[in-house]
């Protein structure tokens, strides 16, 4: 513990953090372990989340959900919901972006 009484090891923490007025990320076909509730925002800001949306600071709080409004997620698992979170239905994707076949 810190002079904050806040723990870097265990304190908001999330797979994905996307700070306050941030914008244009994209998470695609990745594996996210360890939240307990799926995304905290402005709106729902209280939990272990595997996304963190929009958060500024201790001292300054939340964006007004620019940051939610300003990321791209598609086929990715998570812990939290148990299964691939799709943004338009499941389809195939590849093995590899990288490698062809």
């Amino acid at each position: 513990m810190n002079g904050n009484s806040i723990d870097p090891k265990s304190d908001h923490l999330g797979a994905v953090s996307m700070a306050g007025h941030n914008h244009y990320q994209a998470y695609i076909g990745n594996v996210f372990r360890g939240g307990t509730v799926y995304q905290t925002t402005p709106a729902s800001p209280n939990g272990a989340p595997i996304y963190r949306l929009g958060f500024l600071g201790m001292a300054i709080g939340w964006d007004r959900g620019y940051a939610m409004d300003h990321i791209y997620r598609d086929a990715n698992w998570d812990n939290v919901t148990n299964g691939i979170v799709w943004l338009n239905g499941p389809r195939t994707i590849p093995n590899s972006f990288y490698w062809w076949s």
